[in-house]
């Protein structure tokens, strides 16, 4: 399924006009990108930043594990280059500028897909503001309380960008 759906996003971006339509599609998938990564850090906190003695050896692997089911493993790795560890997944998530499924790359890609669609200009200053408090973050010092109120606002926040794209251009007006 991931192999098709890698497919379809290379045909669209390499035959696609990148006008309007075009810009609705990078606005969906990064919308979604980014409140999926967001909940998959939230589960993944809930689970791993408690202090339950049973799962502190298998946290490195649990890390793993998420990093995993957002394809982010490799690139983690690459860029970090230590030993997984919460804090520094979490960092990698929610701050990385050129991850693809990293928060804040995508809610660039969704200011930059905003930028060239007509009268964006409230909807695109919501999605950098979402963007600059985001990056006032210090996932090194979160405890599980903290980025799971993070993880909601951000939730939150995405929720309210998503509503007023929707009124803005999706809305069919209602018969009269």
């Amino acid at each position: 399924l991931l192999e098709k759906l890698h497919s379809i996003t290379g045909l669209l971006d390499g035959t696609m006009s990148h006008g309007k339509p075009y810009q609705f599609i990078m606005l969906g998938r990064n919308v979604e990108r980014a409140d999926m990564t967001t909940r998959m850090i939230d589960v993944a906190a809930a689970v791993l930043m408690t202090n339950r003695p049973e799962l502190h050896q298998y946290q490195n692997t649990l890390w793993m594990t998420t990093l995993r089911s957002l394809g982010a493993y490799q690139m983690y790795r690459q860029y970090v280059r230590r030993r997984v560890r919460g804090p520094d997944v979490i960092d990698f998530l929610l701050l990385d500028d050129e991850f693809p499924h990293a928060v804040a790359h995508a809610l660039h890609e969704v200011t930059d897909a905003l930028k060239k669609l007509p009268d964006s200009e409230a909807i695109v200053a919501m999605a950098l503001n979402i963007r600059a408090e985001l990056h006032l973050l210090d996932p090194q010092v979160l405890d599980a309380a903290a980025l799971h109120q993070t993880s909601d606002k951000l939730q939150l926040d995405i929720g309210r960008l998503h509503e007023h794209i929707t009124a803005q251009w999706l809305k069919i007006a209602a018969a009269s």
